[in-house]
């Protein structure tokens, strides 16, 4: 199987899904993309605008807490192929080698170190 899947291109995984029985596709809400907007009213304050969007450790857990990762023989799917779409109940993540990225965050999911609050 190692060699399958390290010459893949890329991995299409449900990994929202309980079982085989449930495929890809969740019903989403379209505001789990949106970032809710804080107009600050304090006059010394430096920006008047900040998004404040989703912590993303929990973006993350969405894949490492999902059921399709809890079976071991999942690993090497995941490690050893190259790219894995992943299909989770409210968003579709993208994951290489070198990026993690979302309908959230489609230039990549920031250090889960970095604030969560951007101006805007």
């Amino acid at each position: 199987m190692h060699l399958l899947y390290q010459n893949a291109y890329c991995n299409i995984a449900a990994t929202g899904a309980k079982d085989g029985s449930y495929g890809c596709f969740f019903e989403r809400n379209p505001n789990t993309f949106n970032a809710t907007v804080v107009r600050l009213l304090w006059k010394m304050a430096e920006s008047k605008l900040f998004a404040v969007v989703q912590q993303t450790r929990i973006l993350q857990k969405r894949i490492s807490d999902s059921p399709l990762l809890r079976r071991a023989w999942v690993l090497q799917e995941r490690l050893l192929a190259q790219r894995v779409v992943h299909f989770v109940q409210d968003q579709v993540f993208f994951e290489c080698r070198e990026h993690l990225m979302c309908g959230l965050y489609p230039h990549g999911i920031p250090d889960s170190h970095s604030d969560y609050c951007v101006k805007c």
